[in-house]
């Protein structure tokens, strides 16, 4: 790697080309499902990078060369788990093992204390990226897939169902363009999501079962369709009329010493 790539912690300002790096990484037909397909997600990173006394959960580093990004990483830390929410490198930046060197600054930047391990999703249709992330330890642990399932208008009525921080969810939709509410059902509970003008994001795809919660979100948007994540198999979403598989993804995990010993 080139000596006048600089590593640091990302600033505030650098918010806006965070997020170009990471919208440029991401297919065409995906990237409205990710934050960063989202109007107002500059402000969103660059409310993280100014939490006080950097104590966010989640952690932006960049590598910079000639007052440019080349390169960011963000980091997010669960208990016991570092994880990667996302990398990108610039195009003119690539193969310069400037990925490498701002991962490994990433890692060594965040003080963390005894067993840990670092995890990441990744596309199946992403096989450089898997094979470089297979090269640094990591190994699958599980299986998902992403579904674009449409409201028709046949799922039946809401009756029994109530939706739970939904001011809280509006305002931070106008700032950011995405946000969660709870859809509360008769003896259940779901988180939702929303990105940008198009989708709710269900996480629990076993969920769409309910033709309740699928009537309470067509009352709340009809326009938008569900982005639903299923875990392991796909029946739970396959068998919806209208269903389609948008992307698979693989779950990779392996200990953080392994990960930074590999990064050289």
């Amino acid at each position: 790697m080139s000596s006048d790539v600089a590593m640091r912690p990302a600033r505030r300002e650098d918010a806006p080309a965070i997020v170009e790096l990471f919208h440029a990484g991401f297919s065409p037909s995906l990237v409205d499902a990710t934050i960063y397909g989202c109007p107002g997600v500059a402000r969103y990173v660059a409310q993280q990078i100014g939490v006080a006394g950097g104590r966010s959960d989640t952690v932006f580093t960049v590598a910079e060369t000639d007052g440019r990004l080349a390169a960011c990483v963000e980091l997010r830390r669960r208990a016991s788990d570092v994880f990667l929410n996302y990398i990108a490198v610039a195009g003119e930046a690539r193969g310069r093992g400037v990925g490498t060197a701002v991962l490994r600054a990433a890692i060594e930047g965040w003080s963390v204390g005894g067993r840990c391990t670092f995890s990441l999703d990744v596309f199946e249709e992403n096989s450089s990226a898997a094979s470089w992330y297979e090269r640094l330890g990591l190994r699958d642990v599980q299986r998902s897939s992403l579904w674009n399932v449409p409201l028709r208008g046949d799922e039946g009525t809401a009756e029994g169902w109530t939706v739970s921080g939904w001011p809280q969810a509006e305002a931070s939709q106008r700032e950011f363009g995405f946000s969660a509410f709870d859809a509360v059902g008769p003896d259940a509970r779901y988180t939702v999501g929303r990105l940008g003008s198009r989708w709710f994001r269900l996480t629990e795809a076993t969920a769409l079962g309910r033709d309740g919660l699928r009537a309470l979100l067509r009352e709340l948007d009809p326009g938008r369709r569900v982005l639903a994540i299923a875990t392991g198999g796909d029946d739970a979403v396959a068998t919806i009329a209208g269903a389609a598989l948008l992307v698979r993804s693989r779950r990779m995990s392996a200990e953080l010493g392994t990960v930074l010993e590999r990064l050289g």
